[in-house]
């Protein structure tokens, strides 16, 4: 007990993928990874896919062509609005939604 409780400020704390990465640098040779691999941020390209596909559906609306902002706007907004943390992007489905596009 002693020796855990003077050795708990050594303890590593990590994410999963922190983890992850551990794990695979102690098996050195006998991995199958690129040292030099880095980890990318998927979100950007997801957002680049969801902006692309919410315009070309958008300009199949009537009441939406002419109103459309350009992709590059588009992909910077949902960016910025992405980078808030307590804000909630998502899609609304049903009754509720059909009513409150009326609104718009």
């Amino acid at each position: 007990m002693a020796r855990a409780v003077t050795e708990f400020d050594s303890a590593t704390i990590t994410t999963i993928h922190g983890f992850a990465t551990q794990v695979l640098g102690t098996l050195g040779a006998n991995s199958a990874t690129d040292p030099d691999a880095t980890l990318v941020d998927a979100g950007q390209s997801e957002v680049a896919a969801a902006c692309s596909d919410v315009l070309a559906w958008a300009s199949t609306q009537p009441q939406f062509v002419g109103a459309l902002p350009t992709y590059s706007n588009l992909v910077k907004a949902t960016s910025t609005a992405k980078s808030i943390p307590d804000l909630s992007l998502a899609p609304r489905w049903g009754k509720r939604a059909r009513r409150s596009r009326r609104r718009c």
